[in-house]
């Protein structure tokens, strides 16, 4: 509590010392009369056509980033997380090039931010997502009615270090674990794994027959074309998985295969 009082202090005296400094510094009375359109016409100007909107649009450009941020970081559950992670930058950057080079950005007005916008939808976007190096590609399970579900995708290290893999968790579901593909008896079973290490620069695919995230006790079916929302959870943070439901008797994602 001390903090936001502290921070929005801050915040308060900011604003103030933007309408107040510029070319002509104006004293508060000067600042308070011009932003309420009294005093001298000169000021009233000043404040309400220059000073007032510069302000108002940085506090608002301001609050939007911020927002944005707290967002982007609670959904990832990574406090380190920025658009870089996912890729927003290096793309909105290849779209703006684009347009440069091309000279489409002369054309008209909105020719280079359009570029940069189209270039960050990319078709992986939904699929692909990263946290310290750790990136997860194509997550999907099966159709099912049942109480538990597998869920399977393609990882890989891009880090410098090893991660450790330690769980999951979906809204879905009242647990989640990894599991290892084991014969009992003859028989095929799930076993359930504390952890999965994966070094740095490998890649590992849990899929059928082999690795898997199985989330029990699910709160709904499960139908095909419908998706949900998962983390795994890493010694580095919780990853982000956009989870697809295939068909009840499908072998990979739709997508596996497909040139990235």
């Amino acid at each position: 509590m001390k903090l936001a009082l502290a921070l929005s202090t801050l915040v308060l005296a900011l604003l103030l010392a933007s309408l107040s400094l510029g070319y002509a510094p104006l004293p508060l009375s000067a600042v308070t009369g011009g932003v309420l359109g009294a005093g001298d016409p000169l000021h009233v100007m000043v404040m309400q056509q220059i000073r007032l909107p510069r302000t108002a649009l940085a506090a608002l450009v301001g609050a939007a980033l911020g927002l944005s941020g707290a967002a982007m970081q609670g959904y990832l559950r990574n406090p380190l997380a920025e658009p870089g992670l996912i890729g927003v930058s290096g793309s909105a950057a290849l779209g703006a090039v684009i347009a440069l080079q091309t000279g489409l950005s002369a054309a008209f007005a909105l020719a280079l931010p359009l570029p940069a916008l189209a270039e960050t939808h990319d078709h992986d976007a939904p699929h692909l997502t990263e946290i310290a190096g750790l990136r997860a590609l194509h997550a999907w399970t099966r159709a099912s009615s049942g109480r538990e579900a597998l869920v399977f995708v393609e990882l890989e290290n891009t880090g410098g270090g090893s991660v450790l893999l330690t769980g999951a968790e979906s809204g879905i579901a009242s647990d989640g674990a990894l599991v290892g593909f084991v014969l009992k008896d003859g028989q095929p079973a799930w076993e359930t794994l504390a952890s999965v290490p994966l070094a740095a620069g490998r890649a590992l695919h849990l899929e059928p027959g082999a690795l898997a995230i199985r989330l029990s006790g699910l709160s709904r079916a499960l139908t095909e074309g419908d998706h949900f929302e998962l983390h795994l959870e890493t010694d580095h943070g919780a990853l982000a998985l956009h989870v697809e439901v295939a068909a009840a008797d499908a072998r990979q994602h739709s997508h596996a295969g497909h040139s990235h």
